[in-house]
């Protein structure tokens, strides 16, 4: 299986996530890459 993506953002962190959701805004096609489930230590546990 192929997948072709405009952008590839690396850790779906807070910041990871508003990159991408601001890249997707303007209309490229994101993919997220992450170890872990989306959100981050902050966003999952609290800072």
């Amino acid at each position: 299986m192929t997948h072709s993506h405009d952008i590839i953002i690396i850790g779906g962190g807070s910041a990871g996530y508003a990159a991408a959701r601001t890249a997707q805004a303007e209309g490229a096609d994101v993919g997220i890459v992450d170890q872990g489930p989306l959100g981050g230590l902050c966003i999952l546990r609290g800072c």
